[in-house]
Parts: structure tokens; sequence; C-alpha cells
């Protein structure tokens, strides 16, 4: 009997971990379920396409995220303060840069076989830096959401980047049924309050011709 008994005390522990490891793997999987679904991983999936290495601050208060999982559009405007503010900038800056070594090699060696040009080269995001538009655009035709941006607002930031795309060669191949590819615009701008904001919109131009400067 005794020996019975221990064995059951062993099985019914051995069974409570197996709960404990079922629990806990099944919250791990909502965990990064809700994750997937949060305007900062969607952010970081679709900005900076093959680099993956932008989004929104892990803390920064968001005004509104309108998301459209059919398309995989959104518009998102988010509160910064200026640490936050400077590093997105900084971010956004050295992206422009690796974005133009890549867009001089590839321009340079467009003669040649495409598939030549490297992995690198070829699954780089692109993206265009306009600050010099940004101070003479209408700051009211970037967007046409009027809650993205506010009158009189101080652009401090202004960039649109886009995954290169070059059909069954570079990795992105995601058009939509127009064969268009997404493209995010991406504003910070201060308000007459100071206060800092991050905007960004993906769209593949469906039903919005984009900003009168581009």
């Amino acid at each position: 009997m005794i020996y019975i008994k221990k064995i059951m005390k062993k099985s019914k522990i051995k069974l409570i971990n197996i709960l404990v490891i079922i629990v806990a793997v099944m919250f791990i999987f909502i965990i990064l379920n809700i994750y997937k679904q949060s305007p900062r991983h969607i952010i970081k999936d679709t900005v900076m396409w093959y680099e993956k290495d932008f989004t929104i601050p892990l803390f920064c208060k968001k005004v509104k995220f309108d998301y459209d999982r059919e398309t995989d559009t959104y518009t998102g405007k988010f509160c910064l303060n200026e640490e936050d503010k400077d590093k997105l900038m900084d971010k956004l800056e050295n992206a422009h840069e690796r974005s133009k070594e890549q867009q001089y090699i590839f321009f340079q060696q467009q003669g040649d076989s495409i598939r030549k040009l490297g992995e690198v080269v070829l699954n780089t995001t692109v993206v265009s830096d306009n600050h010099a538009e940004k101070q003479n655009i209408d700051s009211e035709k970037i967007y046409p959401e009027s809650w993205m941006l506010e009158d009189n607002a101080e652009l401090i930031g202004y960039y649109w980047t886009s995954p290169r795309y070059i059909e069954s060669v570079t990795l992105f191949q995601d058009i939509n049924e127009y064969g268009k590819i997404p493209y995010c615009y991406i504003v910070i701008y201060k308000n007459t309050e100071g206060k800092y904001y991050l905007c960004v919109k993906r769209t593949y131009f469906d039903d919005w011709d984009g900003p009168e400067s581009l």
C-alpha cells in the first residue's frame, strides 16, 4: 500500500508539473499574440520592412491608432517626450544614411545583372528624408486625416519609407492586387504648446494620392 501511495503521489506531482507547463505555454502564447497586435509590433514590422529596427518607444502615449488588418495599413499618432523624440530622429537619420549608401550602389550597378547586387543592397528599406521641403510644405496636406497634424505645427522630421521591390528578386513580394507597394509616411512635430508627436501612416495609395510635395 505504501508503495502504491508513493507511485500515486509521484504521478500527481508529474500531472501538476505538466499542467503548470501547459498553462505557462498558453500564457506566453497569449502574451505574444497580444504583442503582435500592438502598435509597437505592427510599426516595427512595417516601417523598416527589412531591418525591423524602428518602432514607437515602449512607454509613449498612444493618441490614436487605426489599423486595417485586412489591408495591413494604418494611421497612428503618439505623444513623445524630448528624449524619445531625439532617439527616433537619430534612428530615422541613420536609416536614411543606410538607404543612401545602398541606393548609390544600386544605381551605380544597374547595368549589371540585378541578382549580382547582393542581398544587402537588394533587401534594404528605401528611406527618403524630406528636410528640404518641410519648411515650405503646408502641413495640413501631408495627411488626409485632420487629427494627425495640428495647425502651426513645427515639423522636426519628415520621412517616407518603402521596401525595395523587384519581382522574384527581393525578399519583399507583398504587393497588393493593383500591383502597388506600401509606403510609410513619418512625421515628428512639435505643437504650439511645446509637445512632441510622432505620426505614422502606412498606405498603398488605394484611396489617397499622397502629399502634394511627393
